[in-house]
């Protein structure tokens, strides 16, 4: 599949009859998977699909031939070159695709500059998250501390009013 039989003239793609036939099985095997066709049940339930997911036949047609058309971008090279229109990606060994360069490159350089972006944003949600906590256990008082529990399942249980001072215009409970 990976030679580029796409004519733009007509806009066609030629197969051998082997391949269409391989296309067609599995067409019909997506437009009976995604109806309410007895035969592939067993197999709606273990991908957990209900019964006639797509109930138009025409719609399951079109996406059976979007899955073709998917596999043939990532398989198929580019006219006058030997990378797929997908740039090889997903790496397939079996048709013997692996990553190029330009895309260890463009890898490479979206960590590079997504970690120091990353590190900043980590900080401040994690410092907003204990100036919330900070904030309810002064404004909440000691009365309703014993309601407050935190997901490691602790609580502000047995603490007095004399450990919190209300936030500034904020009403001590009694």
């Amino acid at each position: 599949m990976q030679t580029n039989t796409y004519d733009p003239a007509s806009g066609t793609v030629t197969l051998s009859l082997d391949r269409a036939r391989a296309v067609r099985e599995v067409a019909a095997h997506y437009q009976s998977l995604l109806s309410d066709d007895p035969t592939t049940r067993a197999l709606r339930e273990a991908y957990a699909i209900p019964d006639g997911a797509v109930p138009d036949a025409g719609r399951r047609a079109d996406i059976s031939a979007f899955y073709f058309w998917t596999a043939w971008a990532c398989a198929t090279h580019r006219p006058g070159d030997t990378i797929s229109y997908t740039n090889d990606w997903p790496a397939e060994p079996l048709l013997d695709h692996g990553p190029t360069s330009s895309s260890v490159l463009w890898s490479i350089i979206s960590v590079v500059v997504l970690i120091p972006l990353m590190v900043p944003g980590v900080f401040l949600a994690i410092a907003d998250y204990f100036t919330f906590l900070e904030l309810a256990a002064r404004t909440i008082g000691g009365r309703c501390a014993s309601m407050l529990t935190f997901h490691d399942g602790a609580t502000l249980e047995g603490l007095s009013d004399m450990d919190f001072e209300p936030a500034p215009g904020a009403r001590r409970m009694r």
